[in-house]
């Protein structure tokens, strides 16, 4: 069984799918004050937060009905007043609900840890291999040579415009060690590690000609930039032992890199 999380960025707009999770934790905690709460289906109605390379506002992970459950008629809603509410304002209602009662606010986060946890590595590799990927070398010669700030050699112009599809993935890396959760930000790193090594084996992209030793150093950087910020032995030899597994340490890794990270 593959360990999973959702990465989330706040770089995207909030899609109806995330509007509708916010909606239902509204009712779910407006239930739990009148003391009748029920069970609803984790994770909700909500088909997960979007990644960072998932452009279209389409998400990786959805919710299916076990198998041999009969589909039921969509029933009216009975909050058709929540329903309504743009993402903005179910979230202001939200906020609201939670500020004052301690009981609503530890339950809403209980909700948003699960939310936190329906993507495994592997995926997150794929998409940041593919987001990689589809960077045009046409656009470096477009923006390199003579500049008004001067000279920009296009290896450079290359490893920038990687460190920008990079960047955003590192960022929510870091962020899952501030909501405290180290095990989730070490299977978020081994995605970063494992896309890297994927693009660097799979994609015969142009930039990697011009930026040869990009996926090498930023491979590193990464690893080491982890393991200061967890501090934490444990975890940094759960990774070590990740990247020995699937020999990402250098250069080309082979075919077994496409697993992604299992369950420890």
């Amino acid at each position: 069984m593959q360990q999973a999380i959702t990465p989330t960025h706040p770089h995207h707009t909030v899609n109806r799918s995330t509007r509708s999770f916010v909606q239902d934790v509204i009712v779910l905690l407006r239930d739990h004050q009148r003391g009748t709460l029920f069970t609803i289906p984790s994770p909700l109605r909500c088909r997960g937060p979007i990644t960072p390379g998932d452009r279209n506002g389409s998400s990786i992970s959805s919710y299916n009905a076990p198998a041999g459950m009969a589909k039921r008629k969509k029933a009216a809603s009975k909050t058709p007043l929540l329903d309504s509410l743009s993402a903005g304002q179910a979230q202001s209602v939200l906020v609201r609900l939670i500020y004052d009662d301690p009981a609503l606010a530890a339950r809403a986060e209980g909700i948003a840890r699960d939310l936190l946890k329906v993507i495994d590595s592997a995926k997150i590799a794929g998409i940041l291999c593919d987001d990689l990927s589809g960077l045009k070398i046409e656009e470096v010669w477009k923006t390199s040579g003579r500049t008004r700030e001067g000279y920009i050699y296009p290896s450079e112009r290359a490893w920038d415009m990687m460190d920008e599809v990079i960047e955003s993935y590192k960022e929510e890396m870091l962020r899952y060690l501030r909501r405290g959760m180290p095990e989730e930000s070490r299977i978020y790193c081994s995605g970063i590690l494992l896309g890297l090594r994927k693009f660097q084996r799979d994609s015969r992209s142009d930039l990697l000609e011009e930026a040869p030793d990009y996926c090498d150093d930023t491979f590193e950087s990464i690893r080491e930039e982890w393991e200061e910020a967890v501090d934490d032995a444990g975890q940094v030899h759960l990774l070590a032992r990740f990247i020995e597994e699937e020999g990402l340490n250098r250069g080309h890794p082979p075919e077994s890199c496409r697993t992604g990270e299992k369950e420890q």
